[in-house]
């Protein structure tokens, strides 16, 4: 299954199931009857960061923070999602990070 870890304007949501897997008898159908983080295995410590991440993104639209802020917030994304990626069985899950910034965009391709 893949995880897709992102934030958006206004869902409140920073992990994003792979729809495919989304079905009645999927190996996976019960990581859908709450929010993501809540039913994956990982430490609180991680879902609690997680959550966080994404309710300080969701706060940046009624104030709004500077170029510098949103580029290490997505840094701090990235992290967390390395961080998904080491606590999750690899042979069940793979975690895909999707950059909310061109700079981390750039950093993730190689280039500074």
């Amino acid at each position: 299954m893949t995880i897709r870890m992102f934030v958006d304007d206004v869902s409140g949501v920073g992990l994003w199931p792979d729809l495919a897997w989304d079905y009645p008898g999927s190996p996976f159908e019960d990581l859908f009857d709450d929010e993501l983080e809540n039913t994956l295995p990982i430490s609180r410590e991680l879902r609690d960061s997680i959550r966080a991440w994404v309710d300080e993104y969701t706060d940046s639209f009624e104030t709004p923070m500077g170029v510098a802020w949103h580029v290490e917030h997505d840094r701090r994304g990235l992290r967390l999602s390395q961080q998904l990626r080491a606590e999750l069985d690899s042979s069940a899950f793979r975690v895909r990070y999707l950059a909310d910034t061109q700079t981390v965009r750039r950093e993730l391709r190689g280039g500074s």
